[in-house]
């Protein structure tokens, strides 16, 4: 499937190609192959840009999808309040459906602002079904996701056999990815952040799953 891009202010990103005040994109497949001043795309389906800009996707660094339905709550709270009523009062009470509802519609409000690419900070963690919850949200949804799983948060509770399920099961996804929210010796033990970055090192080294 090819669709044209055309006639609108082309902000590339790319030096060698520059901003183009008048620019088609060409994309064949879910895959940008042509950026040019004109494209001759007699079989591609046609996006009128007129009067508009293309640029690529905004990237989103840090969100908590799973608390999108609570967006605007708590504005004024201050970080020990934000804990004590998310994890403390909500989180207990969180089902893998509503993980998956929340995460789902975080991923598609973000997407609608623009951001293409979005780090989850996903640390709801109860079971492996809310895990799977999230990652499958992120997978339904349009986008590049990265899944940074905050599995342990607030505690001090061993969180290796998580990392390792997670990372097996997103281990050559072309679309979500896995990070690691380390919890820091704030809420767990040195010994245990050591041991964790150790893994999670192991784990980018090989690009296999963690052992």
């Amino acid at each position: 499937m090819k669709t044209l891009i055309t006639g609108g202010t082309v902000v590339t990103m790319d030096p060698a190609v520059g901003d183009l005040g008048r620019g088609d994109v060409l994309i064949e497949d879910g895959v940008i192959v042509e950026v040019a001043e004109r494209i001759d795309a007699p079989d591609a389906e046609v996006i009128d840009a007129t009067d508009r800009i293309v640029m690529p996707g905004f990237v989103d660094n840090h969100r908590h999808a799973w608390q999108t339905a609570f967006r605007g709550i708590g504005a004024d709270w201050t970080f020990p309040e934000w804990a004590a009523a998310m994890h403390g009062t909500v989180k207990p009470h969180y089902r893998p459906e509503d993980v998956y509802v929340g995460t789902l519609l975080g991923r598609l409000e973000a997407l609608h602002s623009g951001v293409t690419t979005m780090l989850d900070w996903y640390h709801v963690a109860q079971t492996h079904e809310h895990e799977d919850a999230a990652i499958t949200a992120l997978r339904d949804a349009p986008g590049r996701s990265v899944f940074c799983l905050g599995a342990g948060w607030g505690t001090a509770d061993a969180v290796d056999d998580d990392i390792r399920r997670v990372h097996r099961e997103l281990a050559g996804d072309a679309r979500v990815c896995m990070a690691l929210g380390l919890r820091g010796p704030e809420t767990t033990a040195i010994d245990t952040v050591a041991r964790e970055l150790k893994l999670a090192r192991r784990a980018r080294a090989s690009n296999q799953p963690a052992r």
